[in-house]
């Protein structure tokens, strides 16, 4: 739970909200805050703030975050390829 003033609280879910494996976010909504329901707009904000993150992040079974760290690769790893990918995605 959060009051949205930095600090929350983990509680048990409820049930029937359960998963198999990794962890189930709810989130409930204020109505002027509601477009953050809509999985176009989860997806997009994923991408620009997570994109980089170095574990799979999946929103209704899709892998969102695809983007390799190419700073965290050795650079002789690194193909060039996925340094063209990494710089489109920076600049876009």
């Amino acid at each position: 739970q959060s009051e949205g003033a930095g600090s929350f609280e983990v509680g048990e879910l409820a049930e029937g909200v359960t998963q198999k494996r990794g962890t189930s976010i709810v989130v409930h909504m204020k109505p002027e805050q509601i477009e953050y329901c809509d999985e176009n707009r989860v997806e997009e904000v994923l991408k620009r703030y997570s994109n980089f993150v170095n574990f799979p992040i999946y929103l209704n079974g899709n892998l969102v975050n695809t983007m390799e760290a190419v700073w965290a690769k050795d650079p002789k790893e690194v193909k060039e390829e996925t340094y063209s990918a990494f710089y489109k995605f920076i600049a876009n």
